[in-house]
């Protein structure tokens, strides 16, 4: 009788303890941005998810997300309200460089179409500086590739392919930056260089009737462009 009181107090005991010691989980709500980021981890790089807790995307601050949030599956295009269980991991079981923290999908409570996906397309030069250009037989039409989803750009300036990154992208801003081309030599590279000097410059931008108008700081359209079908 004695054993069996012994060897159910001791059961309760470890029952009780490892309540006790189970890591508490706890709820929270995040919007989760259509576009990821490249982090640097020492000599790796990896594409980190973009998040805020904040309650409406009016003027979001969005910070790179380190870790995985299981069962998320990130939609193009698409912002996600979701609820996340958060529950901490034990001291001894948490990596080098890794995350202190689970992250587990309880559900998608909302989508919202990001309008900056409009961006991600062929856009060829109408005019610089509103001016129209005039592209002669045989040459081609200089045109740029937005790439969103990498955060980069490629194309053609009508003599050399070019190729660069864009940051500040928003519902009407964006920056080009890290411009290169080829190193071809062209008999006239008015155009070439005057549509290099407008990229750099871009701040904002606007979409109307499948044109794509770029803008300096002070407002001075610089380059208008079509889309490609």
């Amino acid at each position: 009788m004695k054993k069996t009181f012994n060897f159910i107090a001791v059961s309760i005991l470890f029952l009780v303890v490892g309540i006790a010691c189970t890591p508490k989980s706890t709820t929270t709500i995040l919007w989760v941005s259509s576009v990821k980021v490249t982090a640097d981890a020492g000599v790796a790089k990896f594409p980190c998810l973009q998040i805020t807790k904040q309650k409406d995307l009016t003027n979001p601050n969005w910070e790179v997300f380190y870790g995985n949030i299981k069962g998320l599956k990130p939609k193009v295009g698409f912002f996600q309200k979701i609820e996340v269980k958060e529950v901490p991991i034990p001291k001894e079981n948490i990596l080098a460089d890794g995350s202190s923290v689970n992250y587990t999908l309880v559900k998608v409570l909302e989508e919202k179409i990001d309008s900056k996906w409009r961006l991600n397309d062929i856009w060829a030069l109408v005019a610089i500086n509103g001016k129209t250009i005039t592209v002669s037989d045989g040459s081609e039409r200089p045109n740029l590739s937005i790439q969103f989803g990498e955060m980069g750009f490629a194309g053609t300036d009508g003599c050399n392919q070019m190729m660069g990154r864009i940051k500040n992208v928003t519902g009407n801003t964006i920056e080009f930056y890290e411009l290169a081309t080829t190193m071809m030599v062209c008999r006239d590279m008015t155009i070439p260089n005057a549509f290099h000097e407008a990229l750099i410059k871009s701040k904002t931008y606007q979409i109307k009737n499948l044109e794509l108008m770029l803008f300096s700081a002070d407002k001075k359209e610089l380059l208008r462009l079509r889309k490609v079908d």
